[in-house]
């Protein structure tokens, strides 16, 4: 093959590499030398030609599949982050309410692993007893929409700019409410999902266990979960539809989402989850939003709060005490 047909990737390859310079440090030029090899003849091996030198100035460590300047610019952002984020915190002079103060704080707490243990549950009890706390639909979405600054139970939703009006964003609804994740592990009928979904379940009681919930509220929950992840999982669309940019894009107003999705307490979410200023709606996935609001309307709402309590335990999780992570 022609070398004029390398010579793009080749160019664009060295160029990227000739970015990767110490703080401080100046090139006079935009491809760094010494990222060749120049042993090589170009028209004989030009990969090698052009990375031969990065590759041997820097060989690939066992937690790293591929390391090119990308991948260097990251380390060095991380490492410069966590250099800032220790000044702030070992800094017992930082002004009260300042930003500084709060991220040395937020630090601190995360990095005390005694108070952690010592704590267990006990960061939890606050937002548990208020879904504990539901005794109506009404204030069931009002505590949905309160909890979707923290987490995404039953969907997820998200403003970007309108896929086909660039001026505006839009506010979009996307079917989520799956802790495993993928439809299939709930759907799939082979061995191996199976036992993925049986100890998913075994998961479930433990965690409850570790909330301090008793044995049999454990076991239910877990039921309960299941069965609620199973319907949004037979509602959702496979990850070949989510591809498909123009069947997720249904677009509408608020009130017309209003009248076709009646029965969702619309007042009560907008208000809490601070959407008023919507006028329109993407609904990717309508389909699975429809399957969101019956089970809302007519599941017992001790199977709604044990989901949502679910929602905080497992969101919380890798915050806690070790025995949760």
């Amino acid at each position: 093959m022609k070398l004029l047909n390398f010579l793009p990737l080749g160019v664009a390859c060295m160029m990227s590499l000739g970015t990767n310079t110490a703080i401080g440090q100046t090139l006079n030029i935009g491809i760094n030398m010494t990222n060749l090899d120049k042993s090589v003849k170009p028209g004989t091996d030009f990969y090698q030609y052009a990375c031969g030198g990065w590759m041997k100035q820097h060989p690939l460590t066992a937690e790293y599949a591929r390391f090119g300047s990308f991948d260097m610019l990251a380390e060095n952002n991380k490492a410069q982050l966590k250099g800032l984020i220790l000044k702030l915190a070992e800094n017992k002079n930082n002004a009260p309410g300042s930003l500084a103060q709060k991220i040395g704080d937020i630090y601190n707490m995360a990095m005390d692993s005694v108070k952690l243990n010592k704590d267990g549950a006990a960061p939890l009890k606050e937002d548990l007893a208020k879904v504990s706390s539901i005794t109506s639909r009404a204030q069931l979405y009002s505590l949905l929409g309160e909890m979707f600054h923290t987490s995404a139970p039953f969907f997820s939703f998200y403003v970007a700019a309108d896929d086909k009006d660039s001026k505006s964003n839009l506010l979009t609804f996307v079917q989520g409410g799956l802790s495993l994740g993928e439809r299939d592990y709930y759907l799939e009928q082979n061995a191996k999902m199976k036992e993925i979904r049986a100890k998913y379940m075994k998961f479930i009681v433990k965690m409850f266990k570790l909330a301090g919930y008793d044995n049999v509220t454990a076991q239910n929950a877990s039921n309960y979960i299941m069965s609620i992840e199973t319907r949004l999982a037979k509602a959702g669309r496979t990850q070949e539809a989510l591809r498909d940019p123009y069947k997720n894009y249904n677009k509408m107003t608020v009130d017309q989402a209003r009248a076709k999705w009646p029965t969702f307490g619309w007042n009560a979410f907008i208000d809490k989850a601070n959407l008023s200023a919507a006028k329109y709606i993407n609904v990717g996935q309508p389909e699975s939003f429809t399957q969101v609001a019956k089970i809302l309307a007519t599941a017992p709402l001790k199977q709604l709060i044990a989901y949502l309590r679910w929602e905080v335990i497992n969101g919380g999780a890798s915050s806690l005490s070790d025995n949760f992570v």
